[in-house]
């Protein structure tokens, strides 16, 4: 990669998020919040796994491409869970404390790149992004146990299923 090759993989990224996030509107409206939210790790998983093994340019922006979808994904789908699962009270607290999540899960894959997974090649330091990946890896499953959380009473009632939504409130 050179410096400009840098530049493009990163913002690969944003753009994988944009298209990520129309996805996850669609993908939520259909099959629900929790399990939209429990699918999108499913790309997460294979983009970080991917990105671990892999040492070509062309797969490795691939990965990055995916990675950014399934955060665009996420970013569209879980503020719509939190609010329709909270009451009015919760909705600004659990809103800000889902962005600073986010804002605190850049800053941790910062230092623990910039310090906690190092590698040593001549008399330069690096960060050795196959041991940040497999990190990223074991984040994404958890988002899979939203399958275990119970599903947004709002979307319930809009497929017809008032019994159910009855239940989860």
């Amino acid at each position: 990669f050179t410096p400009s090759k840098f530049t493009f993989y990163a913002a690969l990224f944003n753009l994988g998020a944009i298209v990520g996030a129309f996805a996850g509107s669609s993908v939520m409206a259909r099959i629900g919040r929790t399990r939209a939210l429990a699918l999108s790790a499913c790309p997460h998983i294979i983009a970080w796994l991917g990105t671990a093994f892999s040492s070509d340019p062309l797969f490795l922006t691939l990965f990055r491409l995916l990675t950014g979808f399934s955060v665009g994904m996420g970013t569209a789908i879980s503020p719509v869970y939190i609010g329709e699962i909270a009451t009015p009270s919760l909705r600004g607290p659990l809103g800000a404390v889902n962005q600073l999540s986010l804002t605190f899960g850049i800053f941790a894959v910062n230092v623990v790149g910039s310090y906690g997974t190092v590698i040593q090649v001549s008399s330069h330091t690096f960060c050795d992004w196959r041991q940040l990946a497999f990190v990223g890896m074991a984040l994404a499953a958890v988002l899979s146990m939203m399958l275990c959380a119970p599903e947004s009473p709002r979307w319930l009632a809009q497929k017809g299923r008032v019994p159910a939504a009855r239940r989860a409130v």
